[in-house]
């Protein structure tokens, strides 16, 4: 089963890569997690390092201030849309090459990698998570590491014993409403495969001896991460979740969320909630 494309490419603006950089410039969503991401890894000069959906190459960008050209960063993504501008980006640079592909078939992949890194890519992924990473422990190196982030920043979860993201309850409220309004059943896409203890056990499964959570704050607050997700992807009919939501056209998914984030960001406000919006980072390492 291929990943879950989150777009019908065919139907947004040709410009939406141009769009996705300039949501980073505003958020700082992208380049500050990948900078996170990089650091937990301890990725080094010489490595040779794979970023599963890449986009444009913001996370690239982060990885090659480590590696420089002393080491090889390859970045894939199923989009060509975004790897047009991501080639762009490093058209004057060397040992940085840009690939079409699924990462769910790395293991038709060529190279092996000291590091399999991925920075919001996963949420396209966890539904095939035991598969992605088999794939990614085929492609690593004996002592390689798989680095990525866990991203529910609108919903609440728990990690080592504690709860983040309380605000979400509000968020999905407003879903539930919304979607009865509608005659419509539960838009929730409660796959298990968010939760830590769920990881652990697919990753230890794949063949990673040491797993490691660690949270991580974003550069926003709630209410900016309700005007992300909307300008970056609802409005366009993201696909970021499966069943009956999913299944509408993308214009209406479009006004369900224009309409679910005007309510939750009024009951945000009323609620005096300040927490900032957390995911969470997982390195999980061949070696112990």
């Amino acid at each position: 089963m291929p990943q879950r494309i989150w777009f019908d490419w065919e139907k947004i603006p040709a410009d939406y890569p141009h769009l996705y950089d300039a949501s980073d410039r505003k958020y700082r969503i992208y380049s500050e997690s990948a900078k996170a991401l990089v650091k937990l890894a301890h990725i080094k000069e010489n490595e040779c390092v794979l970023d599963v959906a890449c986009g444009t190459g913001i996370s690239t960008e982060q990885i090659f201030q480590r590696v420089k050209r002393k080491g090889k960063t390859v970045g894939i993504d199923v989009s060509e849309n975004m790897l047009q501008l991501a080639r762009e980006r490093f058209s004057h640079r060397g040992n940085v090459q840009f690939l079409q592909f699924d990462a769910l078939q790395l293991s038709q992949m060529e190279e092996t990698f000291d590091v399999v890194l991925s920075n919001f890519g996963y949420w396209s992924l966890m539904s095939q998570a035991p598969l992605f990473f088999r794939e990614a422990s085929r492609v690593l190196s004996a002592k390689g590491r798989l680095i990525f982030n866990v991203t529910p920043f609108l919903r609440e979860f728990a990690l080592n014993g504690k709860t983040y993201n309380a605000f979400g309850r509000l968020y999905a409220g407003e879903l539930e409403r919304a979607m009865r309004r509608r005659g419509l059943p539960s838009a929730e896409d409660a796959s298990p495969n968010i939760q830590q203890s769920r990881i652990e056990s697919l990753l230890k499964r794949a063949g990673f001896q040491s797993v490691t959570f660690k949270p991580f704050q974003l550069p926003l607050t709630a209410q900016q991460a309700f005007d992300f997700m909307y300008e970056t992807f609802w409005r366009f009919g993201a696909k970021s979740y499966s069943g009956p939501l999913a299944s509408l056209p993308p214009e209406e998914r479009a006004k369900i969320f224009q309409e679910v984030v005007k309510r939750a960001k009024e009951e945000l406000e009323k609620s005096k909630n300040t927490e900032s919006p957390h995911i969470f980072n997982v390195l999980a390492k061949k070696e112990g």
